[in-house]
């Protein structure tokens, strides 16, 4: 299922070019963060495909216990949760949240039903954080 609210971004545009990497820019609370995990949600119930959800730093990955808040009205018939740096639907894990931080530490743990990455908030307002050393690299 869809959100139906025509001004807010559709993910369906920029996926059709078939690209390896896709950055979305646009204004805050135009559906970027909404549309990604509606998208990757929507590839695990069809495919059983996970995702991967990164922030840069561990702290913004505090509240992430709310990730579906806004998201579970469009998917009743499931139970949608987290735990442990784990998404869920309907008790399966169907994704994972992963600081870019800390990453190094899962470089060598395999996730082989992973088929998206999100890392979401990649630019940086001026001032408020910094980014990583060699953070593409790491990314």
């Amino acid at each position: 299922m869809k959100a139906d609210k025509k001004e807010y971004w559709d993910i369906d545009r920029p996926l059709s070019y078939n690209c390896l990497f896709n950055f979305i820019v646009g204004s805050r609370g135009v559906g970027k963060t909404f549309g990604s995990k509606q998208w990757a949600l929507n590839r695990f119930l069809k495919y059983g495909e996970e995702f991967v959800y990164v922030r840069r730093f561990q702290t913004e990955l505090r509240k992430i216990k709310t990730f579906w808040d806004d998201l579970a009205p469009y998917f009743p018939k499931h139970e949608l949760g987290y735990g442990k740096n784990e998404f869920y639907c309907d008790g399966e894990i169907c994704g994972r949240a992963i600081a870019l931080s800390t990453a190094k530490v899962n470089k060598s743990v395999p996730f082989p039903n992973v088929g998206v990455i999100i890392f979401d908030e990649f630019i940086l307002d001026i001032g408020y954080h910094r980014y990583l050393p060699d953070e593409v690299t790491n990314f």
